[in-house]
């Protein structure tokens, strides 16, 4: 794990070569996994802002972001792929 974010009972973990994860947090004795976006690259960063996660992504740039909804389906990327 590299980073993470958590919003109400959900924790968004930026994962490295795995990807996003998500787990429910609100038993902190017993998280369960209910999510996982496979990112094209390496998950390094996340925040996540309204119903909207974003996902820093290093093997494709630095400074690329891939924005994901809260149902993990791909809304964008933007980014320079040098």
């Amino acid at each position: 794990m590299l980073d993470a974010a958590v919003t109400g009972n959900y924790a968004y973990i930026a994962d490295r070569d795995t990807g996003l994860r998500v787990v429910n947090v609100s038993d902190p004795a017993a998280p369960v996994e209910v999510g996982l976006y496979d990112m094209l690259g390496y998950a390094q960063n996340v925040g996540i802002a309204g119903s909207y996660a974003y996902v820093a992504d290093r093997k494709l740039d630095c400074s690329s972001c891939v924005i994901l909804g809260r149902d993990f389906h791909f809304l964008f990327w933007a980014g320079d792929r040098r």
